[in-house]
């Protein structure tokens, strides 16, 4: 929705205002229209279109082009032989690395060995390697910005010489008003624009060791409506008028009915399964549209708060939306389970007014760069958590195994047990979370019996906090054993 006000100084009589510079793109039957101060009013409001051709460049402006487009190709060529450059001096600092990894492990096995030096010397060269990296990184770019700059040179170019005609829309507004100025507002819808909600999470430590997160809410804008948007002010709404109101619509289940078997009603088959905790959202409602953004069922709107510039070139711009700085309380977690790494998580709360939309989150630690992830939808004031990767000084090491304990004179129980192995390789202690998960009965013929008078949640999960020191190792083991009542068949939980 565009909206467009301006001033008219009227002469006093009935005509036509014209105007000019708009997208051919709108969509007429949209068009709203009002007199904000003045007397008058308006009797018809109409969009014109027209091919008009483009005028004949002048010589100077074609050799312009042509001497940008030569400034661009010799661009293109130092780059590229830059980044032939930069790709060898990265392999020799591969080279080098590992190299001095094959010193290492000779003097090593000499019994020779200086690990304050070898430390050293490995941080430098891996510095030297990750340098080489960004170096890439940005050449890179820097080759994506000549070409794109050079293809829109050569199209202003070809446009120019082969006298291309040019589709120009104008609005014409026909009214009667006093002389005077009058105020005038015009409305419309335009298709090709988007926006999605991104965000930024910059985690902060003090002196004394408290955690903050710098949380930054942002917006992600495309558009090619055909005409640049400059310094205009933005509104962003998760309302999506030209879908409609359509209700999904709903399959049909069938149940059966039929009566047991002798064998199933002497016999209760039970079996394992993982059930994902999901919540349902209207903005799924159909795997072919466009994907949504997840508002928790309410049109959600923004303020983008000072004036933006957004080009009509379908790239992304990021605008700011707001930002608010909250404490957090950051810990190590771990569910061995599921992946073998200790994340770095903090938990901090929602200070806006409204909730965070779901989308993609840039995660920094004291401004640097360490990923990307994602934040769900949060309401106001919910506390919610942002992972910050993986501590790669820490070794987990997760083992499942099955042992049976024979008893005199009774039958033998089968016990699973979990163990995780965590080792501290870094210079730094660490509190490290740790969450298993056992087996949740439904049935009341079947009981999960845990070792050492555990007890886990409602949903089985067990956790437990271990320090680890530089260069030590602790383990965790949770052992459970499943016990049945009547004829159940069990199938085994692994």
């Amino acid at each position: 929705m565009v909206t467009r006000r301006g001033v008219v100084d009227w002469h006093g009589r009935a005509g036509t205002v014209l105007i000019e510079g708009v997208s051919a793109l709108i969509v007429d039957s949209s068009i709203q229209y009002k007199i904000i101060s003045g007397a008058g009013s308006i009797s018809s409001v109409s969009v014109r279109r027209a091919w008009v051709p483009r005028t004949r460049p002048e010589a100077s402006l074609i050799a312009d082009l042509n001497d940008q487009i030569q400034h661009r190709k010799q661009e293109a060529e130092k780059l590229n032989a830059d980044l032939q450059r930069v790709i060898r001096h990265g392999k020799a600092a591969e080279h080098a690395l590992l190299l001095y990894a094959d010193h290492i492990a000779h003097f090593a096995s000499l019994g020779q060995s200086d690990p304050q030096r070898w430390q050293k010397d490995v941080a430098a060269l891996q510095d030297r390697l990750l340098s080489n990296v960004a170096q890439v990184n940005t050449v890179e770019a820097a080759r994506e910005d000549v070409a794109e700059a050079l293809a829109n040179l050569d199209g202003a170019l070809a446009r120019l010489t082969r006298g291309e005609l040019v589709l120009e829309s104008s609005i014409a507004v026909s009214w009667e008003a006093e002389a005077g100025p009058v105020s005038l507002e015009i409305s419309y819808l335009l298709p090709s624009a988007v926006w999605r909600p991104t965000y930024e999470a910059d985690l902060r430590r003090d002196s004394d060791g408290r955690a903050s997160v710098v949380f930054r809410v942002m917006a992600t804008v495309w558009q090619r409506t055909g005409v640049d948007w400059e310094g205009v002010n933005v509104t962003l709404s998760t309302a999506r008028p030209s879908a409609g109101a359509k209700l999904p619509t709903l399959n049909t289940d069938r149940l059966s009915l039929r009566a047991k078997t002798r064998e199933e009603r002497k016999t209760i088959a039970a079996s394992f399964r993982d059930q994902a905790i999901s919540q349902a959202s209207l903005t799924d409602a159909s795997p072919s549209a466009l994907p949504g953004v997840d508002d928790g069922g309410e049109t959600r709107v923004l303020t983008v708060g000072c004036p933006a510039s957004v080009a009509s070139n379908g790239r992304p711009h990021r605008l700011s939306v707001a930002s608010f700085q909250a404490p957090a309380e950051a810990r190590y977690k771990c569910v061995p389970a599921l992946k073998t790494l200790v994340y770095l998580v903090a938990e901090l709360q929602n200070q806006m007014s409204g909730p965070i939309l779901a989308g993609p989150v840039t995660l920094l630690v004291d401004g640097d760069l360490v990923g990307v992830g994602k934040i769900p939808f949060v309401a106001a004031g919910e506390h919610f958590p942002v992972s910050f990767g993986s501590e790669d000084d820490i070794s987990v090491q997760y083992l499942r195994t099955r042992k049976t304990e024979e008893r005199f004179a009774q039958k033998d129980q089968l016990w699973f047990h979990q163990r995780v192995t965590v080792r501290n390789m870094g210079t730094t202690a660490r509190e490290i979370e740790l969450v298993l998960r056992v087996p949740v009965s439904e049935l009341k013929q079947v009981k999960v019996l845990l070792q050492d008078d555990l007890r886990s949640d409602e949903q089985g999960m067990l956790k437990n906090t271990v320090h680890v020191k530089p260069g030590e190792e602790m383990a965790w083991q949770v052992a459970f054993r499943l016990e049945k009542s009547g004829k159940v068949e069990l199938s085994d939980p692994w």
